[in-house]
């Protein structure tokens, strides 16, 4: 445990330095609390809706579409410079001569700044609730959209940086990728294929958990609402996505 705590510490300091860790979680928090409040004033203006529903519709339309843009940057970046700049540098062929099994190396990374990530998502998600007197239910089913959401980005990036094993070709490749991911919802949309649309939507989550929480039958809603196609969609993802990074990167040569 020592030792998986120190690789996780090896990594902050690698990758999260404090000017850097300052300006993600400063863009995350402006772009957030700037698209709550953009938007709750048109829905409270248009809909005069109940607080945590205009919380809930401003929260998806607004504050985490707003700092996905961020959030495909920052992802990409790091990743990249966790695997394939340390890859295409040598450092990851100097720490595995030190008694450290790849396995725990790779989970360490991936584990460390996917935290950094979420918490990024997350405090100014608690601000707002501060802020604007959210309630605790509707705060947790927008966090847990945002966070299935990174974990799936997370891992997908990973993957990513170890095929690449070059910063540039990843971080361009990633950036690429996600933004492709993220206008998926709106494409389906355009072209009535409206179910394929909503499973693909993280937020689907959001929406279905909060409509679970205000029905009597809570299965029903998950699944009317199509929240436990997207359950299954965005947990599945990431648990293969991680299988394949194990896989590929104990047999990855690293000479």
């Amino acid at each position: 445990m020592n030792r998986f705590l120190s690789l996780l510490r090896l990594e902050y300091d690698l990758i999260w330095s404090l000017p850097f860790l300052g300006v993600v979680y400063v863009m995350m928090f402006a772009a957030f609390i700037a698209g709550h409040g953009d938007v709750t004033a048109g829905v409270t203006s248009n809909l005069q809706r109940e607080g945590e529903a205009v919380y809930l519709y401003a929260g998806l339309g607004g504050s985490y579409y707003y700092s996905s843009v961020f959030l495909v940057v920052f992802t990409s970046y790091v990743y990249s410079k966790s695997l394939a700049g340390q890859i295409s540098n040598g450092f990851i062929k100097t720490i595995m001569s030190y008694p450290i099994g790849r396995t725990r190396l790779l989970l360490a990374k991936l584990l460390s700044n996917y935290l950094f990530l979420l918490v990024a998502g997350l405090l100014p998600a608690l601000y707002s609730q501060l802020l604007w007197n959210v309630r605790l239910e509707i705060l947790g089913v927008l966090v847990t959209a945002y966070s299935v959401k990174l974990l799936f980005y997370s891992s997908l990036v990973a993957l990513i940086s170890l095929l690449a094993g070059e910063p540039m070709t990843s971080l361009v490749g990633s950036i690429l990728i996600l933004f492709a991911l993220e206008a998926a919802p709106s494409f389906f949309w355009s072209i009535k294929i409206e179910r394929a649309a909503r499973i693909i939507n993280a937020y689907t989550i959001a929406t279905g958990l909060y409509e679970a929480l205000r029905s009597r039958s809570w299965l029903e809603a998950l699944v009317m609402s199509d929240a436990l196609a997207t359950i299954a969609v965005y947990t599945i993802s990431p648990a293969v996505l991680i299988m394949a990074c194990l896989y590929l990167f104990k047999r990855m040569d690293l000479d």
